[in-house]
């Protein structure tokens, strides 16, 4: 079945991604998966040429990834016999890898909440006529106090989000001018908190389908969907299950960072900052101050690197500290948090790895002149 429509949704780290997928998921036509599937990060683009062995290798690997990181079964062979049906492409393979989960649950719309993918969203508008972009933004103070205490990036790696926000938010403002305003939204992490009616009710005209009173119901959505395809939500101040809306979690940056920590995102972030609207925690900072946070980027050189681009053009950076795609950067389903996979859980990442192997060892088999 066609689905009736595809949505993409992305954001910073921390911008209330698994708030955003969890409401939509509670509407009974939608499903939003959350921080799992990651088609744009771990295969578009990553499997050329594709023929049968590559897109039988994507699917594989999705399937392990999925097993080991969310203990999340996907049925790589059923989904690439529905991909040959319709053409090796990678829409029809995202489509499909959607469509899986989709037809289980029943929904009629499926959904992807990634963060930091939001360059993606006019590629995943070319690959769908009825494909919809939802772009969500957050006060980066709170998404750098939030990072500071959730990350396992070492030092001041952390400082690197204030990159990402800026070229999160310069995005919103060149797709502003460049994407029909009918299949891309921008939404305000701060606005949903404070009036989740409106957004939820803006959220369902923009898709086109009618509002549903669940999505306000927070202490409901978990018994909506099977267990492990909502997203667990993780405060970083308030700990874990923390569900709904609250606008307290919208000001713990002011208590949970340094003067110079606000300093630093505030002199980098100013103009940003101002024409969004977000008001400035002090009129002027300490040169002491703003000279410590600089000091803090320049003692990681791509740090610098980022913050010498970002001097003389004006650009941030969408890219994470680390490579997420790397699986020593993961971790493993039963520590589904931001954990190093390979230092925390040695015996599961031995055992992917080796099946790696093995599903290389079968494509092999099965595909022998390549």
């Amino acid at each position: 079945m066609e689905p009736e429509f595809r949505i993409l949704a992305s954001g910073t780290m921390r911008t209330g991604g698994s708030l955003l997928s969890n409401m939509m998921c509670a509407h009974s036509k939608m499903f939003v998966f959350g921080e799992r599937f990651h088609f744009f990060r771990f295969c578009y683009g990553r499997y050329d040429p594709l023929c049968e062995k590559s897109v039988r290798r994507l699917l594989e690997h999705q399937r392990l990834r999925l097993r080991y990181r969310f203990d999340i079964d996907f049925d790589a062979d059923a989904v690439f016999e529905e991909v040959k049906k319709r053409g090796l492409t990678y829409p029809v393979i995202f489509d499909e890898g959607m469509k899986y989960f989709l037809n289980k649950i029943g929904r009629s719309i499926w959904g992807e909440y990634v963060a930091m993918q939001w360059r993606d969203i006019p590629a995943f508008l070319n690959m769908y006529d009825n494909g919809r972009a939802i772009h969500v933004y957050r006060d980066p103070r709170s998404v750098l106090s939030s990072w500071k205490r959730l990350s396992f990036a070492s030092e001041n790696q952390y400082l690197n989000t204030i990159f990402n926000w800026i070229d999160s938010m310069n995005c919103i403002e060149r797709y502003r001018r460049e994407l029909p305003e009918d299949r891309y939204l921008v939404l305000c992490y701060e606005d949903i908190m404070a009036d989740p009616d409106t957004h939820a009710h803006k959220i369902c005209d923009f898709i086109g389908v009618d509002f549903e009173d669940g999505m306000l119901k927070p202490e409901t959505w978990h018994d909506r969907l099977p267990k492990g395809l909502l997203i667990n939500p993780r405060s970083a101040h308030e700990g874990e299950n923390i569900r709904g809306f609250s606008t307290s979690r919208t000001k713990n940056w002011v208590k949970n960072l340094e003067s110079w920590e606000i300093a630093l995102v505030e002199h980098l972030c100013h103009d940003l900052l101002e024409r969004f609207g977000y008001e400035f925690h002090q009129e002027a900072y300490s040169t002491a101050d703003i000279h410590k946070g600089l000091e803090a980027l320049g003692r990681q050189p791509l740090m610098m690197q980022r913050l010498n681009h970002l001097l003389s053009t004006g650009e941030g950076n969408p890219l994470y500290y680390n490579d997420p795609t790397d699986p020593k950067c993961w971790a493993a389903a039963k520590r589904d948090i931001a954990a190093k996979f390979t230092e925390a859980e040695a015996e599961d990442a031995k055992d992917y790895f080796e099946e790696l192997d093995e599903i290389e060892a079968m494509l092999n088999a099965a595909y022998p002149e390549g």
